[in-house]
């Protein structure tokens, strides 16, 4: 018997051996030896031997493998070829430690190619990876995933890695050692790493973030774009959004809510056709701005176009003997309500917006005019006569206030006379006159003085000219009542009877 020095320890007496030998002629691999080349007729009795009585003369390894080459395969092969031709250099026998774990129970000790021993296939899970003891690198693969494999180093280092093509290049990635990634784990993160590689180049749906509801996005809303509007302004939308917008639009997220939702809220606001004219501007802001948020598609604002109630302008005008009631009202109320007396005759006075004067400031005041630094048209004049200034001029100031009607509590400006105005304009049979019909009072008043369009809509404050076309009509009957006594003036001149 000789003793195959040199290698590493075969498999232990005992357990039986087969010789795998190398692909024949036809290119299958070779088999377990049968008959007169059954273990028992090649192999010794202890490990790492052979039968030097049926293969004398082989006393190397070398010399025992050409020998089973040319049983086998009927042909000699030279030993002294170059490596890269010789095809006994790529083989040799096969320590037990691998081979347990590829040959059934009861066998070890293969002949098998060297290039085979360092990567097989087999199910990688917790087990495999801590039982493979290597004592050179080698490669488990996984059989179910290509490209996942286990690489154990002659140091017992371990680690998972993953092997693919990219660009005609081959590229191992390691996942991460045995013992701070489980199996399972790495197996997910290789799938992961191959379907990325596998897709890469490949349009990707876009993933939208998830909008915000209506509710969620007030508060950004009104932090991001109140402070552009003015204070009444903000104080009117805030108002709109949290009794007429919240109510119907709060859990609806903002890229859910749709034209066909906006028209149902339009057909439930029918009794009610200036709230929903009002609020409509407020909800097509807040979901432009959400457009630009990204919250939405660009273009989709569900407002646009939706059409608002018609509304037949109220037109209200006072006339001489309505003003001569309202006058003598006012007179008798003026020691009880003097704040609301005062600004009620100051919008009758001056055309002014009702807002205008609440928020007066005696710093506004450069008699023979109001300088409003802003309204709700900008910067704005307001035209004071001697009445008004009498009236400004008779209003008690508090030290250290700046407002001409301060408020009866804190620190601010009177905020409304409404109930004031209420019991005054009933008491002078006036139920149906608005505190703004005041104002087209003003406008009509000086349109039958004979004030062109030009020169109200400056008093007024008109930024449009188009505002102040409203009173054309009054224009119209002043110009034709004008006409009708030019006529009866020439007529009498000329003997015509009219």
């Amino acid at each position: 018997m000789t003793d195959l020095s040199g290698h590493e320890s075969f498999s232990p007496v005992g357990q039986a051996h087969h010789v795998r030998t190398p692909r024949d002629a036809r290119g299958c691999a070779g088999q377990p030896l049968r008959g007169k080349w059954c273990r028992s007729a090649i192999l010794g009795p202890s490990p790492g031997t052979w039968n030097t009585d049926k293969f004398p003369g082989a006393e190397s390894e070398k010399t025992f493998l050409s020998k089973i080459h040319t049983l086998r395969t009927g042909c000699a092969e030279p030993l002294n070829k170059p490596r890269k031709n010789n095809l006994l250099e790529p083989y040799r026998l096969h320590p037990a430690g691998v081979a347990a774990a590829s040959t059934p129970a009861g066998e070890g000790g293969y002949v098998v190619p060297a290039n085979q021993q360092r990567s097989r296939t087999v199910w990688l899970d917790g087990h495999v990876a801590r039982r493979v003891v290597g004592v050179v690198e080698k490669i488990l693969w996984d059989n179910e995933l290509a490209g996942f494999g286990l690489r154990t180093q002659p140091t017992g280092h371990k680690t998972w890695i993953v092997k693919y093509e990219q660009h005609g290049r081959q590229i191992k990635v390691t996942l991460g050692a045995v013992g701070d990634l489980t199996a399972e784990a790495a197996r997910g993160k290789a799938r992961a790493l191959l379907a990325a590689v596998a897709t890469a180049g490949l349009p990707h749906p876009v993933v939208q973030k998830q909008a915000p509801t209506f509710d969620e996005y007030v508060e950004p809303f009104w932090s991001d774009y109140a402070r552009h509007w003015k204070p009444l302004t903000q104080t009117t939308n805030r108002r709109v959004i949290e009794k007429e917008l919240k109510p119907i639009f709060g859990p609806m997220a903002l890229d859910r809510i749709k034209r066909s939702d906006v028209m149902r809220w339009r057909d439930d606001m029918s009794g009610r056709p200036g709230v929903f004219n009002r609020a409509l501007p407020v909800l097509a802001g807040m979901l432009a701005y959400a457009e630009q948020l990204g919250h939405r598609p660009p273009g989709s604002n569900p407002c646009r176009r939706t059409p608002r109630y018609r509304r037949v302008p109220k037109e209200r005008f006072l006339s001489v003997a309505e003003y001569h009631r309202l006058g003598a009202v006012l007179t008798s109320v003026a020691a009880f309500e003097p704040a609301a007396v005062a600004t009620i005759r100051l919008l009758l006075l001056t055309g002014a917006r009702v807002s205008e004067i609440l928020t007066l400031r005696w710093d506004y005041l450069q008699p023979p005019r109001l300088h409003l630094p802003d309204s709700k048209t900008g910067p704005k004049f307001i035209y004071l006569g001697a009445n008004a200034i009498a009236i400004l001029e008779a209003i008690p100031r508090r030290d250290e206030c700046p407002w001409v009607f301060p408020a009866g509590r804190g620190e601010g400006p009177l905020s409304t006379i409404y109930p004031q105005w209420e019991k005054i304009r009933r008491a002078a049979v006036l139920p149906d006159v608005r505190l703004h019909d005041l104002r087209h009072s003003f406008a009509s008043v000086a349109i039958n003085a004979g004030v062109s369009l030009m020169l109200i809509g400056r008093l007024l404050g008109h930024s449009q000219p188009e505002t102040t076309a409203r009173y054309a009509h009054l224009e119209d009957r002043s110009v034709g009542d004008a006409a009708l006594r030019v006529s009866r003036s020439l007529g009498q001149a000329l003997g015509v009877s009219l």
